[in-house]
């Protein structure tokens, strides 16, 4: 990656689709984005609403977070406790 071009990481929220290379997860499988780890300034993992984690490099931006997409994760967390 060029030292110039600054990857913005994605949001909390945001919904991405996969579109990588991997045998469990296909391309164009949606996701939203739970957590971010920093691993450099450039260099961003994240996990998702469907257990993944997953590299940067690996997504694109489908919409950015909303209160639809917050609240399908908030749903999906909570459930998990029962």
């Amino acid at each position: 990656m060029p030292k110039n071009k600054v990857v913005i990481p994605f949001r909390t929220g945001d919904v991405v689709e996969f579109v990588g290379e991997d045998g469990y997860w296909k391309k164009r499988d949606k996701h939203i984005i739970k957590e971010v780890w920093m691993h450099s300034p450039q260099e961003f993992e994240y996990s998702t609403n469907r257990g993944a984690w997953i590299e940067h490099k690996d997504l694109k931006l489908v919409k950015e977070a909303d209160l639809e997409s917050l609240t399908q994760l908030y749903k999906e967390s909570t459930s998990d406790d029962d």
